[in-house]
């Protein structure tokens, strides 16, 4: 069975804001700024409804029988119908799909980019169906929270209350200030981090539900580390360091 965890990083997208707004030859950085004024006067908040979202970056953690392995898919100049094209043929071969909060927020942005760009991805769009292929997703937002809205737990608060490696992920940067300033390495690095802080928080949930031992609890954790330790990348080492 593989089983694939995923995390995103979104900024506005302004093909979005230009259209639903009316803004014409604004540039970028005033539709950015009118998008979130606009939805801050509409709804106290300035977190743009989802279909307003541009995908940044993807952070995949790939499980497939005893072998974990993390990516982040593509590069730093990947456009985002490229970074979308790779991940529905990641999704075409996975059994599950776990995210933190995938039903509020990454699955329905993915399928609305898909929706966007033509890309087709029946695995995704066939998820949860009783279909006997049919891709499974698991939300440990609402799990953990026992499906009941108001309980959801920050995901960064949960890092901290777990004693899991903090400090590096998304909500350490500006995200949106980190994209214009054309620095898309450090939001890719976040997101890969974060996608390693889900995966942990993954195998605790495994352990309290009795789906593995304590023994293979430890056993995971020290494997994964251990594969972080041995990365070339070194906000991995860092990351495995501080864990």
């Amino acid at each position: 069975m593989s089983t694939v965890i995923l995390k995103l990083c979104t900024v506005p997208c302004t093909n979005a804001g230009r259209a639903i707004y009316q803004l014409g030859e604004l540039p970028d950085d005033g539709v950015y700024k009118a998008m979130m004024h606009l939805q801050h006067q509409k709804n106290g908040t300035e977190f743009l409804p989802l279909n307003q979202h541009k995908i940044a970056a993807i952070a995949l953690l790939t499980i497939d029988g005893e072998k974990v392995s993390s990516q982040i898919i593509g590069d730093a100049k990947s456009s985002e119908s490229d970074l979308l094209t790779e991940l529905a043929t990641q999704l075409a071969s996975a059994d599950e799909v776990i995210c933190w909060t995938g039903a509020e927020f990454d699955l329905p942005v993915i399928g609305y980019r898909f929706l966007k760009y033509g890309i087709a991805c029946p695995a995704f769009w066939n998820k949860d169906s009783f279909e006997a292929e049919s891709m499974e997703t698991l939300n440990l937002s609402d799990v953990l929270s026992g499906f009941s809205p108001g309980a959801e737990a920050s995901f960064d608060e949960l890092v901290q209350l777990l004693g899991l490696a903090s400090g590096k992920g998304l909500s350490a940067l500006d995200v949106l200030e980190e994209y214009l300033g054309g620095n898309i390495q450090a939001l890719r690095q976040a997101c890969e981090i974060d996608v390693a802080n889900i995966y942990r928080i993954y195998l605790k949930y495994q352990k309290t539900c009795g789906d593995i031992s304590d023994a293979e609890y430890l056993e995971l954790n020290h494997q994964f580390k251990q594969q972080l330790i041995s990365s070339d990348l070194p906000h991995l080492k860092q990351f495995a360091a501080a864990s």
